[in-house]
């Protein structure tokens, strides 16, 4: 959900789907609370949307 609760609809494929199930199964390990989908392991907090951004740019690099 995005601002002014907008349902955000986002494109991802096969692989990205296989990894994103694997690390919400991991994910439950650090914060059960929380429903954020990415989450500092070191805080157990959610990061906010830059750090993610920041993330996504930096491993499309490498």
């Amino acid at each position: 959900m995005g601002k002014g609760s907008k349902e955000r609809k986002v494109p991802l494929g096969r692989i990205a789907v296989e990894w994103l199930i694997r690390w919400l199964e991991m994910r439950q390990q650090y914060v059960k609370q929380d429903e954020a989908v990415f989450i500092s392991i070191q805080r157990g907090k959610r990061i906010s949307a830059r750090n993610v951004q920041k993330r996504f740019a930096l491993w499309g690099i490498r």
